[in-house]
């Protein structure tokens, strides 16, 4: 039989008119005219315990003779509260230091229905003189209850039980000579083990819990279910304790799913009529059963390779990106957290869709007939196609524009006929191109979306041709002249030059038409330029045209004669300006030369005639003029290059201009060339 061993938990405490706090002794009894009286506090004995006897225990530290007092019990420990105990008895304290033993079982079902902390409160008892001293304290001294008890027991195979699965249970410790009744309770449902009739302490009864119970464990695949044991002895109720143990529910109560049937989605205005791969959606809806009391709280839906989920049976995806046969896998989840999975969900079929592709296209140029020729007035084009079928329901169709390569396009001529979803296509386009170069754009359309592309038809030009001899070559035209290397474009010369033998000219401006290609300033062969001697004046170059060439130069003609002649400017933005002059002429002067001026932007000439005087002369030029450089000749010619790079304010006019000195002399000019250029 257990037996336990019970400190005090509060107390003990003592005292004649009101109680100490001390703790340490415990005096009671009358000595002299003093009275004193004590209490000493226990926690609730277990209710479960069948309580066989009870034990209260002091250490005697006096040494006066045998003594009578008297003890009691209450919940209460005020001092007014030793006269209202819930019974009272007087007890023989023997003589003698040390331990001292009374009985309480007479008191047990009084004790053991306290709740709470508890007060056993000792008193002077019958005779004249009752004081005794003890020790208090919380130590193995202190004041103690020994209890000898019977503990009921419940037990249960591996401590828990299932739903639907029977369970040995053993009710009792057997030869305790108890009875007991078994009640089971878990949430709103409750039951008693053989019918709520006694069963003998040790026996084992078999109970299988109901399925029902299910109802009562929702939210997880565990619950507890707690049982109430009643212990009785001869009939009579003792105590009564409680157990619980976890209460499992099958693996077998799952949720069911019987039917997941899809739905088409595609965007609004989309009549097409089937799933289209990156276009379409789908709708799943779900019929779906939970059991015993459970709920379906997910609804899943896996679909090329991507999970969905809702809390409704109704699932939705997104845009599915894959294509091909599809199968979806349906998921439900219930408040236990049980699944079900339905495998056969009805597949879906995606067409792939791309976008329409042009794999080849090639434009040349060719004859109203299609016949590919390097002079024709048509283009002719090439073009492999490829479009999404969509099961044959998609559309293919094509448009093609052209423009010249600096020009805007024209309108839209549609294509020829497209014959499958991967085809190659030719058409004509055009009737009047010429040799330059030109851009042709071609735009494949289907049901949803534009593919264009630009391809370049160069221009006619020979650009380098090789004589059919063997000997000679052309750049920029075609070789017909052997042994030659002929140049039809313009030319320019970044480094130096170097003629093994003497250059020779075709005509008078070749050699500088060479070096400034596009960007010149001539008069014409023959033309002079006068001295005044009355002002002494030198005429400058005047200029007629001023054209700014596709290369970003200038090309400067010029024009009129005598004294009618006008003068003209270049007048460029802000940079750096490279200028090179280049003259031929014949005269009888030995100081000729020519010069570059700059002149302000605030500059005008004051006359129609106005000439610009040398500043070699020590003479200011007419205005405002800076004269920037020259390059003077000798007897009988004035001839040579000169390049000059400067910087120009926006509106700086530029002037290339020739001037002699000696008076009556005569200029003759054969040739003069300029270039003006912005490098900065």
């Amino acid at each position: 039989m257990p037996s336990i061993t019970i400190p005090t938990s509060t107390g003990p405490r003592w005292g004649d008119s009101a109680f100490n706090s001390s703790t340490a002794a415990l005096k009671v009894g009358k000595s002299g005219t003093a009275t004193y009286y004590g209490y000493v506090g226990f926690p609730t004995l277990n209710p479960a315990w069948t309580i066989k006897s009870i034990t209260f225990k002091m250490n005697r530290t006096d040494s006066y003779s045998t003594k009578v007092l008297q003890f009691g019990s209450s919940t209460s420990n005020t001092w007014g509260s030793k006269g209202t105990q819930d019974w009272k008895a007087d007890f023989s304290v023997a003589s003698g230091t040390g331990t001292k033993s009374w009985s309480l079982t007479a008191y047990k079902d009084i004790l053991q229905g306290y709740t709470g902390t508890w007060y056993l409160h000792v008193q002077h008892g019958s005779g004249t003189n009752s004081y005794c001293e003890f020790n208090g304290g919380t130590g193995s001294t202190s004041p103690r209850l020994v209890v000898e008890y019977e503990d009921s027991s419940l037990t249960v195979p591996g401590d828990q039980l299932t739903i639907g699965v029977q369970s040995t249970i053993t009710v009792g410790n057997l030869n305790s000579g108890l009875t007991h009744k078994v009640s089971y309770a878990i949430g709103s449902a409750s039951g008693a083990l053989s019918g709520g009739e006694f069963i003998t302490a040790g026996s084992a009864v078999n109970w299988t819990p109901d399925t029902a119970l299910a109802n009562q464990i929702t939210d997880d695949m565990v619950g507890d279910i707690t049982f109430t044991l009643e212990n009785y002895s001869g009939g009579v109720f003792q105590s009564s304790r409680t157990l619980t143990f976890p209460l499992n529910v099958p693996a077998s109560f799952m949720p069911t799913i019987s039917s997941a049937p899809f739905t088409l989605q595609n965007p609004t205005g989309d009549t097409i009529g089937v799933y289209v791969q990156n276009r379409s959606w789908t709708k799943c809806t779900v019929t779906a059963a939970s059991v015993y009391g459970a709920s379906i709280v997910e609804y899943r839906l896996t679909i090329g390779g991507v999970t969905y989920s809702s809390s409704t049976n109704i699932i939705t995806t997104g845009v599915l990106a894959q294509y091909g046969v599809l199968s979806g896998t349906v998921t439900v989840v219930d408040s236990r957290g049980q699944t079900a999975t339905y495998l056969s969900a009805a597949a879906v079929t995606v067409y792939q869709y791309f976008s329409p592709i042009i794999t080849a296209f090639s434009v040349m140029r060719c004859t109203s007939g299609g016949v590919v020729s390097n002079t024709g007035t048509y283009i002719k084009y090439v073009m492999t196609v490829s479009f999404a079928p969509i099961n044959n329901l998609n559309v293919r169709a094509g448009t093609l524009k052209f423009k010249l390569a600096s020009g805007a396009y024209g309108s839209s001529v549609g294509m020829s006929a497209i014959p499958s979803y991967s085809a190659t296509v030719t058409g004509i386009i055009g009737g009047a191109i010429t040799s330059a170069a030109y851009v042709v754009s071609a735009s494949l359309t289907d049901k949803y979306s534009t593919t264009t592309v630009e391809v370049d038809l160069a221009s006619s030009k020979i650009w380098f041709d090789l004589h059919s001899s063997g000997e000679g070559m052309a750049i920029g035209g075609e070789a017909a002249v052997p042994s030659v290397f002929d140049v039809y474009l313009p030319s320019r010369f970044r480094g130096s030059v170097v003629f093994n033998g003497a250059p020779t000219y075709t005509a008078p401006s070749a050699a500088i038409a060479n070096l400034f290609p596009c960007c010149r300033l001539s008069n014409p062969t023959g033309d002079t330029i006068s001295y005044n001697a009355d002002n002494r004046r030198a005429w400058v170059l005047n200029f007629s045209t001023i054209t700014r060439c596709d290369n970003g130069l200038y090309e400067i003609l010029m024009g009129g004669s005598g004294a009618t002649r006008q003068m003209g400017w270049v007048i460029p933005m802000d940079g750096i300006y490279r200028v090179i002059l280049a003259f031929r002429a014949s005269t009888n002067t030995s100081d000729g030369h020519i010069g570059i001026a700059r002149l302000p932007n605030t500059w005008t000439p004051p006359s129609a005639n106005y000439m610009l005087r040398d500043t070699m002369l020590g003479q200011q030029i007419e205005g405002t003029s800076q004269y920037v450089s020259r390059l003077t000749t000798s007897t009988g010619n004035l001839s040579g290059n000169m390049t000059y790079d400067f910087p120009a304010n926006a509106g700086d006019k530029i002037w290339p201009w020739l001037c002699m000195l000696d008076a009556n002399k005569t200029l003759l000019s054969d040739e003069t060339w300029a270039s003006i250029q912005k490098i900065g």
